[in-house]
């Protein structure tokens, strides 16, 4: 009875994440979540991060190297936030530590043909460089 108890439990274990409250002053705060208010926390940061990589996908077509830059960067960061939780690591989580490294992969890429578009190509192998790391 008490191991069926703790099996319930298991859902409800609490994570506790460290975010950065100020990049001046380093300062960090503790947010205690469970894994379904985690889940739901990364699922939509995956969506906001998939969402920044189409705009900046638009932008490219559209010849605005700029503007499809400025997402992909913000895109990069949104998935480097998701995979710098431990919490990501736990087998529970891996369709959307896979979703994540999908989407990181190919900003990436997207960030290496903006910088061959501009002619910057030692950026361009540093951004190709970057997906095997």
């Amino acid at each position: 009875k008490k191991l069926k108890h703790f099996r319930d439990l298991s859902s409800c274990f609490d994570i506790i994440l460290s975010t950065m409250s100020s990049a001046e002053t380093g300062e960090t705060k503790q947010v205690s979540l469970t894994l379904a208010e985690f889940r739901r926390l990364v699922s939509a940061q995956v969506a906001e991060a998939t969402t920044a990589k189409e705009e900046g996908n638009q932008h490219f077509k559209s010849n605005a190297i700029e503007g499809a830059e400025e997402k992909y960067h913000a895109s990069i960061s949104m998935t480097e936030n998701i995979l710098s939780f431990p919490a990501i690591n736990r087998p529970d989580f891996d369709d959307l530590k896979r979703k994540a490294q999908r989407v990181h992969v190919a900003v990436l890429l997207n960030l290496a043909a903006c910088a061959l578009k501009e002619k910057r190509f030692e950026d361009a192998v540093e951004y190709a460089q970057d997906v095997f790391n």
